[in-house]
């Protein structure tokens, strides 16, 4: 590695970029005078300075030392860069911030790239681990297995989850395991779910692919309508009138199948980071102490 002084560092970070000192002290929240010493070896900056130069140059506090040769920050080192020194509260708000931002990247990089199914895995070692973080602000749970491919995360919320005392909600939410008490009425489902379900179907249709009773699937068809699952309309056909039924299926759906899978089934080669007693529900008797 090359004997290179943090002062000439800074200096070819700023001119790679076409900053004067003058641009780079307003930045900084410095005087252009001490960027000038800074870079001529007059004067080093202190450890705090230091961190907020990496951050402005996007490089690492390792590279500015001298310490490691590339200067590009990996994205673990920004992400604990971003977390360093935050409490609980600050690092659960930025994990939400990062999802959403997250989201739109990866919805951008959908639109912009090609099409193609992919089945990603997860970078925490073998693929059949699960890991799950139990705190009084957040519950997040992860797994990556050859036959479940899931992360979530909940968080705490304003009204404390009121609508879980509501009498409506309630009976809806009954309404949905009622309907998946029904063995039948899960092998239709997974059929539903399946890219070879066509969006218009009839019952005897769907019956045969599902392998259940045709007068039965009728009876399920006609269920999935209070779960939004389905909806039908009518046709007339040279054998008569017919009734036809639409999906274009319900990846939610199918994330409350795998979380009620992994609830039930999941064994007990996870790693867990658990506070005891800790609820997402409720006052936080720490936090009002």
């Amino acid at each position: 590695m090359q004997n290179i002084s943090i002062g000439e560092r800074l200096c070819a970070l700023r001119t790679a970029r076409n900053l004067t000192q003058e641009e780079a002290a307003a930045v900084l929240g410095v005087s252009n005078r001490t960027v000038s010493k800074w870079e001529t070896g007059s004067s080093e900056p202190d450890l705090a300075m230091l961190g907020k130069l990496a951050q402005y140059y996007e490089v690492t506090t390792d590279f500015l030392l001298g310490l490691k040769p590339d200067k590009t920050m990996t994205a673990s080192e920004r992400l604990a860069e971003e977390f360093q020194g935050c409490n609980c509260e600050e690092a659960v708000q930025k994990l939400l911030d990062l999802d959403d931002l997250t989201l739109r990247l990866t919805c951008r990089a959908l639109q912009d790239g090609k099409g193609g199914q992919t089945v990603p895995r997860t970078p925490h070692g073998p693929a059949d681990l699960r890991s799950e973080i139990v705190t009084s602000a957040l519950y997040y749970y992860l797994v990556s297995r050859e036959d479940v491919n899931l992360s979530v995360k909940l968080f705490r919320t304003k009204t404390d989850y009121a609508w879980l005392s509501e009498p409506e909600t309630q009976q809806k939410i009954a309404d949905l395991f009622l309907f998946l008490s029904d063995t039948d009425a899960l092998k239709l489902c997974r059929y539903l779910l399946d890219e070879a379900c066509p969006g218009i179907f009839t019952a005897g249709f769907a019956a045969r692919q599902a392998g259940i009773e045709a007068e039965k699937a009728g009876e399920l068809l006609k269920a999935t309508f209070k779960i939004g699952l389905c909806s039908e309309r009518s046709a007339r056909l040279k054998e008569g009138d017919v009734t036809l039924y639409q999906t274009w299926g319900s990846d939610m759906l199918l994330a409350v199948l795998v979380l009620t899978f992994e609830y039930l089934f999941k064994e007990d080669n996870y790693y867990c980071s658990l506070d005891l007693g800790k609820k997402l529900i409720g006052k936080d008797k720490e936090a009002l102490e």
